[in-house]
């Protein structure tokens, strides 16, 4: 009678104008789901600026080695 097809676009046209039956339950699901997703990006930012500061420090070291290996060489 219909193809997969059909039946997919039926059923999709009949939820976008389908009523939610419960609008609360809707409200504190997509709270939920904005929470969870401010949450991950704080992590993400956290993760990016600590990525940031290891390498920074990690060029700091290599600098201050290599100035110190320069200054202890130069001296003999």
């Amino acid at each position: 009678m219909y193809t997969v097809s059909q039946r997919a676009l039926v059923l999709a046209v009949a939820c976008l104008f389908s009523a939610p039956r419960n609008k609360r339950h809707l409200d504190r699901r997509r709270a939920y789901f904005a929470a969870a997703v401010e949450r991950s990006l704080y992590f993400v930012f956290a993760l990016a600026f600590a990525f940031a500061f290891a390498f920074a420090f990690a060029v700091a070291v290599a600098v201050a080695v290599a100035v110190a290996v320069v200054s202890f060489t130069s001296s003999f």
